[in-house]
């Protein structure tokens, strides 16, 4: 898990009061190279007992790449 999303860890709460906090990882869920969202994981959700997590899979667009490309240097040109 080098950056943002890239798994979650779960922690066991083992002291909470007023004063003091601590906790220790117990378990991560991080993304398989072979799954179809393999490069990142962000939010596990339950409901009932249907569990939901989210992934992400980065995928290259060259045309949503140029068309960001263009709109970023006419703002720059603009300044």
């Amino acid at each position: 898990m080098s950056r943002y999303g890239g798994g979650i860890v779960i922690n066991r709460v083992d002291d909470l009061t007023a004063t003091t906090y601590a906790e220790v990882p117990v378990s991560v869920i991080a993304p398989r190279k072979t799954d179809p969202f393999p490069d990142g994981i962000h939010t596990v959700c339950a409901v009932g007992n249907t569990t939901v997590v989210d992934g992400r899979r980065d995928v290259f667009i060259g045309a949503a790449f140029r068309r960001e490309l263009r709109s970023r240097l006419a703002r720059l040109v603009r300044v």
